[in-house]
C-alpha cells in the first residue's frame, strides 16, 4: 500500500512509530502526506519537527514546534521540544519559561520528563531537575538512561549516596557499560582489585580502539590511584589523555595563541571603581563576581564558601560572556580563535553588557551580588572590566604542578584541550602565568588573588581578608559551606561537599618520577 491509501489517524500512528525506530526519512515523507489532508494540525507540526530535528538540526525544527503549540497550546511535546531548540539556539530564557509553564502536564511522560530535566540541567538547573529525573525514573525503573541521567543530577545536587546506590545497580544491570564504572569510580574509594579485574576483562573482551576505552582507562586510574599504585594510575591517566587527544584536531599553538592576544588588549580603567556602595536588595541590577583561573585551582572552593553567604548566589560556569564576544564579533563559529579575539576591542562595552545579562538575568533572584565561575573568562579580563567596571574579580591560583597534573587527570568532557597532554601543560601554562603577570600588573588594584593552598592552610583568615577585599560583610556562616546543600555543577562537585582540608596539596609528589616535563614549572609559582 502506498502513503496515500492511509488516512490521517493512521498515518499519525505510523509517524510515531517511525519516531520510536529512529526512521526519519520515512517520518519525513509521513508528514508530507498527511498535510495534503489536513491544512492544519499540531500532530503534522510535532512529528515535522521530530523529522526536521534529526534530519538536519535541532534549530531548524523550532518553526514547526512553534507552530504546533500555536494551534494546540496543551502540546506540552511540542513544548519540550521546543525547550530543548531553544536551549541549542541560545535562548536559554525561552527554554526555561516554556519548561516551567508546561512542567505540571508532564507527570505521566517519561520520555518527555527527562527530556526537560536534561534541558534543566543544561541550563543550570539541577536543583529543578532533580525532581522530574526522580519522577521520570518513577514511571520507568527499567530505563537505564533516566537512571543514569539521575545519578549524575544527583552528584549535582549533594545526593552522592543515592547516586551511588544508582550505578551500583547499573553496573550490575549493564556489566559492560563503561561510563558506569567510571562514575561509580568516583563515588567510591577502591579497597581492592574487584572494579579493577571487571575493567581489564571488559577492556580485553570488547577489543575496542582506545578512544572507545577512554572512560575505561579513567576508572582503573582512579582505582589504581585509591589503591596507591601510583605508576598503574599514571599509566591510565596517560592512556586516557591520549587517547581523547587523538580524537580532536587540535594544536596547542591554537591556545597560546589566544592567550597572546589577549595580552595585547588595551585596558580602558586601571583603577578599581570604588566599592564603598555595594549593591543592595534595592538596587536596580546585582553587582558580578567574575571567578577566574584556570581550572582545578580551587574555583569551585572559592564559589561555594562565597555562595553561603547571604548576600551572594551563583551562575555557576557558564560560557555567555565567551559566546557575547564572538556573537557580537560576527563570527560564524562557536569556539573562541586568537581571529575572534583581535577584534573584541572594536566591540562596545554596552553592547557586551547588554548580551551578557540578556542571557543570565533571568536566572538572578534578587541577590545584591552574583557569581560567575567559568575559569577561562581569564582570558577576557579587560574586556569584563569594560562592560562592568563594578565587578569585582577573584583570580585563585595554585601550585603550577598540582595545577597541572590535577588538571591531566580530569576528564572535562573535552573542554580545555590543552589538558590532556604533559607535552601541552608544558607550554600552556607559562603563556598563562605571563598573561596573569602581565594583568595583575595592570589591574593590581581591582582583582584580588587568592591562592588556594592558602584557603586550606588557614581557611577563616585568607576567607575574611577576601570578603574584606571584596567589600562585602564576612558573615561566620560561609566557613561552614560544606554544611549547606548548594548545587554544584563542576568537575569538583563531589570534592566541595567535603570540609576545607590540605591532603590535594603537594599530590602531585606521589607521581613526581613521572612528572619532569611539568618540574620547569616550579620557577612560575
Amino acid at each position: 500500500m502506498k502513503l496515500s491509501d492511509y488516512d490521517f489517524d493512521q498515518l499519525s500512528k505510523m509517524g510515531r512509530t517511525a519516531w520510536r525506530y529512529g526512521q526519519w526519512q520515512t517520518l519525513d515523507a509521513i508528514t508530507i502526506q498527511m498535510r495534503s489532508l489536513k491544512k492544519e494540525s499540531a500532530e503534522i507540526e510535532f512529528l515535522s519537527g521530530l523529522a526536521k530535528k534529526h534530519l538536519t538540526n535541532q534549530i531548524e525544527a523550532i518553526p514547526y514546534f512553534e507552530k504546533g503549540l500555536q494551534i494546540e497550546s496543551a502540546r506540552y511535546d511540542c513544548a519540550i521540544e521546543l525547550a530543548a531548540a531553544y536551549h541549542g539556539a541560545r535562548e536559554p530564557e525561552k527554554a526555561y519559561r516554556l519548561i516551567q509553564a508546561h512542567q505540571e502536564q508532564l507527570t505521566n511522560s517519561p520520555i518527555y520528563l527527562n527530556m526537560a530535566a536534561t534541558t534543566l540541567v543544561d541550563l543550570g538547573f539541577a536543583d529543578s531537575a532533580y525532581p522530574l529525573y526522580q519522577r521520570a525514573v518513577e514511571l520507568q525503573p527499567d530505563v537505564p538512561l533516566f537512571q543514569a541521567n539521575l545519578a549524575a543530577c544527583c552528584i549535582f545536587v549533594g545526593e552522592a549516596e543515592q547516586s551511588k546506590q544508582i550505578y551500583t545497580d547499573l553496573v550490575t544491570a549493564q556489566p559492560d557499560h563503561q561510563r558506569h564504572y567510571y562514575q561509580l569510580s568516583r563515588l567510591t574509594k577502591a579497597v581492592d582489585n574487584s572494579m579493577i579485574e571487571q575493567l581489564v576483562k571488559i577492556i580485553s573482551k570488547t577489543e575496542n580502539s582506545p578512544q572507545r576505552n577512554i572512560f575505561a582507562y579513567y576508572a582503573l586510574a582512579k582505582q589504581y590511584e585509591d589503591l596507591e599504585h601510583w605508576d598503574k594510575a599514571f599509566e591510565f591517566f596517560t592512556k586516557a589523555g591520549d587517547a581523547i587527544t587523538e580524537t580532536q584536531n587540535y594544536s596547542i599553538d591554537d591556545d597560546i595563541a589566544i592567550l597572546d592576544t589577549a595580552a595585547l588588549i588595551e585596558p580602558l580603567r586601571t583603577e578599581r571603581v570604588p566599592q564603598t556602595a555595594p549593591a543592595s536588595a534595592t538596587s536596580d541590577a546585582a553587582h558580578p563576581i567574575f571567578i577566574i583561573g584556570l581550572p582545578r585551582t580551587g574555583t569551585t572552593l572559592v564559589e561555594q564558601v562565597l555562595t553561603a553567604h547571604s548576600q551572594i548566589e551563583s551562575l555557576g560556569e557558564t560560557d555567555h560572556f565567551e559566546h557575547a564576544i564572538i556573537q557580537l564579533s560576527g563570527a560564524e563559529q562557536s569556539r573562541m580563535t586568537a581571529e575572534i579575539l583581535n577584534q573584541a576591542e572594536l566591540i562596545s562595552p554596552k553592547a557586551l553588557r547588554e548580551k551578557y545579562l540578556e542571557a543570565v538575568s533571568f536566572r538572578l533572584t534578587g541577590s545584591p551580588f552574583f557569581i560567575e565561575k567559568m575559569p577561562s573568562n581569564f582570558q577576557y579580563l579587560p574586556l569584563i572590566l569594560r562592560a562592568f567596571p563594578e565587578a569585582r574579580i577573584i583570580w585563585v591560583s595554585r601550585n603550577p604542578i598540582d595545577a597541572c597534573f590535577s588538571m591531566f587527570k580530569q576528564l572535562f568532557t573535552w573542554a580545555y584541550r590543552f589538558s590532556y597532554s604533559l607535552d601541552n601543560l608544558s607550554q600552556y601554562y607559562p603563556a598563562y602565568h605571563r598573561l596573569k603577570k602581565h594583568w595583575l600588573t595592570q589591574f593590581q588594584d581591582t582583582v584580588t588573588e587568592v591562592s588556594y593552598e592558602a584557603i586550606t592552610a588557614h581557611p577563616e583568615e585568607t576567607i575574611r581578608a577576601l570578603f574584606e577585599d571584596l567589600s562585602i560583610p564576612f558573615e561566620p556562616a560561609v566557613l561552614s559551606f560544606n554544611k549547606k546543600k548548594l548545587t554544584s555543577m563542576t568537575a569538583s562537585a563531589l570534592q566541595v561537599r567535603e570540609a576545607i582540608s590540605t591532603k590535594s596539596v603537594g599530590r602531585w609528589e606521589k607521581y613526581q618520577s613521572h612528572l619532569e616535563k611539568l618540574r620547569g614549572l616550579e620557577a612560575l609559582n
